[in-house]
C-alpha cells in the first residue's frame, strides 16, 4: 500500500506513506472545491490518506484551523449539513466522524467531514 505504480483498481484504494502526495487526487479534489468558492490551500491542510478509485477520491487531512474550515464550509450557498431528520442523511451522518457536509444538487458532489477531535475527510 502506498506503492505510486498501483493502479487503483480497487484492491487498494487508500495511500498512506512517503509516495501518497505523489498521486492526483489531493490536486483534483481541491479544484472542484476551489469551484465552489473554497480555497483548501488557505487552511495549509497536511494530508495523512489519500482516497482513490473505486471509491470516491480524497483525502483525510488536518487544516490548520478546524474553526475556520468549518466557517468556510457553513457559510457556502452550494454546501449544507447532512440532515439528520431524512433517513438517508441519518444514515451517512451517523458513519461520519465529524459534521458531514455535502455540496447540494445530484450527481457527483463534494462531501466534508469536519471533525475538532478527529482527521478531517473531503471527497469528489
Amino acid at each position: 500500500m502506498g506503492d505510486i505504480s498501483d493502479p487503483g483498481d480497487g484492491r487498494f484504494n487508500y495511500y498512506a506513506g512517503e509516495y501518497m502526495l505523489l498521486r492526483g487526487e489531493p490536486a483534483i479534489v481541491k479544484a472542484a472545491v476551489l469551484e465552489i468558492g473554497i480555497d483548501l490551500n488557505d487552511f495549509f491542510v497536511r494530508i495523512v490518506g489519500i482516497y482513490a478509485r473505486p471509491r470516491s477520491v480524497g483525502f483525510d487531512f488536518y487544516p490548520n484551523s478546524v474553526k475556520k474550515l468549518l466557517d468556510a464550509v457553513k457559510n457556502n450557498d452550494k454546501m449544507r449539513e447532512d440532515d439528520r431528520q431524512t433517513k438517508g442523511c441519518r444514515f451517512v451522518a451517523s458513519h461520519a466522524k465529524g459534521l458531514s457536509y455535502r455540496q447540494i444538487g445530484t450527481g457527483k458532489s463534494i462531501h466534508f467531514i469536519i471533525s475538532f477531535n478527529n482527521v478531517c475527510k473531503c471527497s469528489h
